[in-house]
């Protein structure tokens, strides 16, 4: 078995069909029902993720659409609101950590609200203010807000150095 062509349960990709267009998908599980009683086969139950309707297909549905890859970890938690969907994902390079929040509409369009990077590096003697940023591994995180939801820049972010995030409640 391929385990690059691999989908699990959990995992989101985007289906291009013959017709040039584009769904998002999650794979929800395998329906065994037809198959146990001997009428039918087993059927792969996929969420599509801008209508949230679920639907059966057979593996050949696959073969007819150009298969991509979202995330397949399902790293995502998502919470209904009246705006939408209030979303929240890590990103997609282990090696870079970061968590991104977003607002799906309606409609589709995912509108960024705040990211998180973790790992952040900030020099010692340099006001976490000021800090524009690499990576590494001190322990600090920085924080983007996009707060004029026109752009795709963020607008303003904070750096926390390991110091600050390591206060004792007790």
């Amino acid at each position: 078995m391929n385990r690059k062509n691999l989908l699990k349960t959990g995992a989101q990709f985007k289906a291009k069909d013959t017709l040039g267009r584009t769904y998002r998908y999650e794979v929800v599980g395998i329906d065994l029902n037809d198959l146990l009683v001997g009428v039918g086969c087993s059927y792969i139950v996929l969420k599509d993720l801008d209508s949230g309707h679920q639907m059966g297909v057979e593996a050949a549905w696959f073969s007819n659409r150009t298969i991509t890859e979202i995330n397949p970890r399902r790293n995502i938690i998502e919470v209904p609101c009246t705006a939408g969907t209030l979303c929240a994902e890590a990103g997609g390079n282990e090696a870079y950590p970061e968590v991104f929040t977003y607002l799906r509409r309606p409609d589709g369009v995912e509108v960024d609200i705040v990211a998180v990077d973790g790992d952040a590096v900030i020099p010692d003697g340099v006001d976490p203010e000021d800090f524009d940023g690499q990576t590494g591994r001190n322990g600090g995180l920085k924080a983007y807000l996009y707060g004029d939801t026109t752009r795709d820049d963020y607008t303003k972010s904070y750096a926390f150095s390991a110091e600050e995030l390591a206060i004792d409640f007790e």
